[in-house]
């Protein structure tokens, strides 16, 4: 089954005026290539493409063209290593990154741990709200409350209109002497209230003609029954006085019969203040107790827990328990039950939190793990690449978590490390910059990650070490492999690692090379065959028929400068050196600038070393044939590969002696690729992949043509 792949397709961006390059999906796509191909606009165009930003930065210089980005489907997430990244995001002052717990800690399995925590946090609810008669309890409860409660201090009642009028000595059951003969309107359930009111407003008019009703004269006694009704009854004093009797009446299915009696003779009787005031004390403490209890089991809400409190839920259920053995008004045979059923449910809740403990106590050892793992795994690379310091991860809750640097003195002692910037070398923040970004990237899900050169500056083992980190695919850390990457680059170790050692990624790479001409960026994969060892090719090439006799002894030079198998190798290689310098004759360095004949023996065995490669060689055949300005300046002309023109390059300014014409920096590249490439073991094919950058034959050309005019 073929792999699924993303195309995508860049128009006008800085220096590439179209490309279109192929991504594989969960594979490692290598896009090996020269400096300024446009590797760097690559990621950072894509990046703002996926997120609809502005590309107008990337117009070309002089065009009107506007960048533009095709993807063959929908592509979001897109994260990209680079200068911005360790700018940006990373080494803020004393920490190492921010939002460290989501990056190193919020794992799948956090996240299942945690919605297991949810799920069961959700359901800690309980039926107390749902039983009926708790719902009339609390509700009675609530109408009395409302009427009557406690001072601040909670040493007395509060002396509200309503308490007084409970507290007055005179009431609809009490009457003085003097008001005797209206027993019959004061014990009258329906009316009394309306009588006192009607009777009170009366007395506004009694001195206009005697009595407000019948106009008849008042009696002698009606001026002090008036003084003694006008000071004691009021409509809103009795209705008070009733309203605490209905409320008696309906809290009688919960009171203590005998507690009731009294309570119900305080307010009948002509019982003193002190007395009463006791039992109304006592009996709102208990109700508001009963109440304020039972109210916060109802509204026990798991959705209002903070996660952080689960430690102590347990503590807060047990308080709301009601001990029967402490009430003495509201304690019969109802109240009993429905304070029984409270508490039982109350015990329900309990077991259910203690499971909730001990889900709370898996998560909490999860995110330690997590800290303690990341904090491994990020120190275990940093020794490995050779950066003397260390994290610290520290979960300071169940969402939150810092990351601090150490410089390690040694394997015991640590020092914290703050302004982290301005300690950590170039070298040592890009190698610690791009591990963090593999933590960042992959908790943010990304889609698409790509890596802009992260290790070219780096020497070999080093980017051994940060590679074979960034890929790893073995144990359960975290890690690019069979994720969607590319990995930007001008150096071939990674594709000598990851495709000819099949390290770190066991086959999970597709490398490409990427040429730009003239804006034109086309990419070309890059098989297993085509990376051949450098001596390999060499040999190879110095045997091959087909090719000019001026680039076989070249290749062979090169070989022997690899090898320098023996005193035959020796001589070879001063008889092609004096071909390449255009001498009549082979000789050999003797001084820095002295140089002598070979003898006939070391000429001869010098040529035999060189036929086994080349069967036909001939000193002066070749030298007349490929090593004069003119057979140069035609073999140049024809010749289409950049590499071998740069060999014709070097030779005809050698033997043309114009060295001294040439570009100090083309000069170096020139040279280098004409010797030993020191950097590389392994090389691509020189003959298939056009390797050369556009400005080095660009320049030979342009030189080339002036010395063909």
């Amino acid at each position: 089954m073929a792999n699924e792949t993303i195309n995508v397709e860049i128009k006008n961006c800085n220096n590439i005026k179209r490309a279109n390059l192929t991504i594989t999906k969960n594979h490692l796509n290598i896009k090996y290539a020269m400096n300024g191909a446009g590797k760097s606009s690559i990621a950072n165009i894509i990046e703002l493409a996926s997120r609809n930003e502005s590309m107008s930065e990337f117009t070309p210089f002089g065009s009107d063209s506007h960048p533009e980005v095709i993807f063959s489907e929908t592509v979001q997430n897109v994260f990209v290593f680079n200068e911005d990244f360790i700018k940006t995001m990373i080494f803020k002052e004393s920490e190492v990154l921010p939002n460290s717990f989501e990056i190193f800690i919020k794992t799948k399995d956090y996240d299942d741990k945690l919605e297991t925590l949810n799920t069961r946090l959700t359901k800690l609810k309980i039926g107390i709200g749902e039983n009926p008669e708790i719902i009339d309890m609390l509700s009675v409860f609530s109408e009395v409350k409302s009427k009557i409660s406690l001072s601040i201090t909670g040493d007395s009642i509060k002396k509200n209109p309503f308490v007084k009028s409970l507290l007055t000595k005179e009431n609809i059951f009490n009457v003085p002497d003097e008001l005797k003969k209206f027993n019959s309107f004061f014990e009258n359930e329906k009316l009394n209230v309306d009588w006192i009111d009607w009777k009170n407003k009366g007395s506004n008019y009694d001195e206009i003609s005697g009595c407000p009703f019948c106009a008849e004269e008042l009696p002698k006694t009606y001026s002090n029954e008036k003084k003694v009704f006008n000071k004691n009854y009021r409509k809103t004093s009795t209705k008070n006085i009733k309203d605490m009797l209905e409320y008696f009446d309906k809290l009688s299915a919960y009171i203590n019969a005998e507690k009731l009696d009294i309570l119900q003779n305080c307010i009948k009787s002509s019982e003193d203040q002190e007395f009463i005031e006791l039992n109304l004390k006592k009996f709102i403490e208990e109700l508001s107790f009963i109440y304020t209890k039972i109210e916060k089991a109802i509204t026990f809400d798991s959705y209002s827990i903070n996660r952080d409190e689960i430690n102590k839920l347990d503590e807060y259920v047990k308080s709301l328990k009601i001990e029967l053995k402490g009430i003495d008004i509201f304690n019969n045979e109802k109240s009993s039950d429905i304070i029984g059923e409270i508490n039982s449910q109350l015990e329900i809740l309990l077991v259910e939190i203690n499971l909730l403990k001990k889900e709370l106590g898996v998560l909490k050892t999860t995110i330690q793990v997590a800290a303690n793992k990341a904090k491994s795994d990020i120190n275990s690379f940093l020794k490995q690449a050779g950066i003397s310091y260390e994290i610290m991860i520290a979960p300071i809750s169940q969402s939150e978590s810092t990351t601090m640097l150490k410089y390690k003195i040694n394997e015991d002692e640590l020092i914290d490390v703050d302004n982290i910037k301005k300690h950590l070398s170039w070298g040592e923040k890009n190698a610690f910059a791009l591990v963090l970004f593999m933590h960042y990237s992959l908790s943010q899900n990304a889609d698409l990650i790509i890596l802009d050169d992260p290790v070219s500056s780096f020497d070999i083992n080093k980017k051994y070490a940060i590679i074979n980190r960034l890929f790893k695919n073995k144990g359960t850390y975290k890690s690019f492999y069979q994720q969607t990457t590319i990995l930007l680059t001008h150096d071939f170790e990674p594709i000598t690692d990851f495709v000819i050692n099949l390290k770190p990624t066991g086959g999970f790479v597709v490398p490409k090379f990427l040429k730009n001409e003239k804006g034109l960026l086309t990419e070309y994969e890059i098989q297993v065959e085509d990376i051949k060892s450098i001596i390999f090719l060499l040999r190879e090439n110095a045997k091959d028929k087909t090719l000019n006799d001026l680039y076989r002894i070249v290749f062979l030079r090169k070989y022997i400068e690899y090898t320098n198998e023996n005193s035959g190798a020796s001589n070879a290689y001063n008889i092609i050196s004096s071909l390449i310098h255009g001498k009549l004759k082979p000789d050999k360095k003797v001084d820095v600038a002295a140089f002598i004949d070979l003898d006939q023996d070391d000429e001869k065995e010098g040529n035999d070393y060189i036929k086994f490669f080349i069967h036909d060689f001939d000193y002066n055949n070749v030298l007349e044939s490929s090593f004069k300005k003119e057979k140069l300046l035609d073999l140049y002309k024809v010749e289409e590969n950049d590499y071998l023109k740069m060999q014709i390059f070097r030779v005809y300014i050698v033997i043309c002696k114009v060295r001294e014409k040439i570009d100090d920096i083309l000069l170096k590249f020139i040279d280098e690729v004409y010797h030993i490439e020191n950097d590389y073991i392994y090389y691509l094919d020189f003959l298939k992949f056009n390797t050369v950058p556009i400005y080095i034959s660009e320049s030979c050309d342009k030189f080339m043509l002036n010395e063909m005019k």
